[in-house]
């Protein structure tokens, strides 16, 4: 699996646990995720996320 569907697919599960309405270690029992590696992406998209928006300014502000 390359970086990408790695991010892709971590995607998909943190969007799954953010809309279950249930609390991380709640969500990784029940899915049988380790909590270490769902918190680890869970941070990883948000820095990825993060700079995306700061990007978009930067070019947003220079247009």
């Amino acid at each position: 699996m390359t970086q990408f569907e790695k991010h892709q697919y971590w995607t998909a599960i943190v969007n799954q646990q953010q809309n279950s309405g249930i609390s991380i270690p709640q969500f990784c029992k029940q899915n049988d995720i380790n909590y270490a590696n769902f918190h680890y992406w869970m941070k990883k998209i948000e820095q990825t996320d993060n700079e995306q928006i700061a990007h978009q300014v930067v070019i947003n502000v220079s247009a």
